[in-house]
């Protein structure tokens, strides 16, 4: 639905789909919203500043359940196609469905994020997290690793900026 109206001329700022319910912020001049607001449909909610700010600023019902409960909190960006999946756990999506959030579950394998997202064009972070033993950032192919160590071995030839922060093997 939101990739159609993404290729529609409709003044879309923003969109969040979480709990059985689509948001969809319009931006712009007056006539531009009205127009789309009633080509569109749906309830127009007035004062959802604080709700856009909350989930720009992670204070949102579900980031703050997620914090609360000390679950890993995982973001995802994959093409704004890609299928809903159930990955184990809660799902907020933003972006017309290229920014995925997964506050994890009992079921939620690590391997299998990164895969569905690897398979949906895109990378899976582990955002927060107690035990990061899954590892933070998707693992690089071979390719993208030797570049990246290229790179770093010219820009940091002595290895003394942020060694193993990002990757463990530089």
């Amino acid at each position: 639905m939101v990739n159609e109206w993404s290729s529609q001329p409709l003044p879309l700022s923003a969109t969040c789909y979480h709990h059985g319910r689509m948001r969809v912020r319009l931006s712009g001049a007056d006539p531009a919203v009205a127009s789309a607001a009633a080509r569109l449909g749906g309830a127009q909610t007035a004062g959802t500043d604080g709700y856009w700010a909350s989930l720009r600023d992670h204070t949102h019902p579900f980031f703050a359940g997620a914090r609360a409960s000390d679950v890993p909190l995982w973001r995802l960006s994959v093409k704004s196609t890609a299928p809903y999946t159930d990955l184990g756990g809660e799902q907020l999506v933003e972006w017309g469905g290229g920014l995925r959030w997964l506050a994890a579950g009992d079921r939620t394998d690590p391997q299998r994020v990164r895969s569905w997202a690897t398979a949906n064009g895109g990378h899976a972070t582990l955002f927060r997290a107690a035990d990061k033993s899954a590892g933070v950032f998707q693992p690089l192919t071979a390719t993208l690793q030797s570049l990246h160590q290229r790179l770093k071995a010219a820009f940091d030839p002595h290895g003394i900026l942020n060694r193993g922060r990002l990757y463990p093997e530089f």
